[in-house]
């Protein structure tokens, strides 16, 4: 009996796929879901990064590095900025945090401070 439980366990663990994020961005809208390495949208990219965003809209879209000290939003000259062209797809280990909403003034974290990721026009 125990031996068909941990072959169970075995079974589950090795045929259980990896997903990732993959965002895809046009004019009006945007929309989230999950995506395997077999999809043929990302299959080519897909050891680059834990989120995929396509963006099929006819302008540039920014994904944003917003610090958080202790209990408030730090304000930074010079905030990290990537920026995602019309009509490409990017590629990030990071996850995002706020899509096409603001993010709050203040959060709570643990530590010193954090970086949220927002994405947005």
């Amino acid at each position: 009996m125990k031996n068909i439980v941990l072959l169970s366990c075995v079974f589950l663990i090795f045929s259980c796929t990896e997903k990732k994020n993959l965002i895809i961005v046009t004019n009006d809208n945007h929309k989230e879901i999950k995506v395997t390495e077999d999809d043929p949208r990302i299959s080519d990219i897909w050891d680059d990064g834990e989120t995929f965003i396509d963006n099929k809209s006819d302008k540039s879209i920014y994904l944003e590095g917003v610090e958080y000290s202790t209990s408030f939003k730090i304000l930074t000259s010079a905030p990290t900025t990537h920026e995602i062209p019309p009509n490409t797809m990017y590629s990030t280990e990071k996850t995002i945090d706020y899509i096409f909403t603001s993010p709050p003034s203040s959060v709570r974290i643990r530590g010193n401070s954090v970086t949220k990721w927002h994405l947005h026009r």
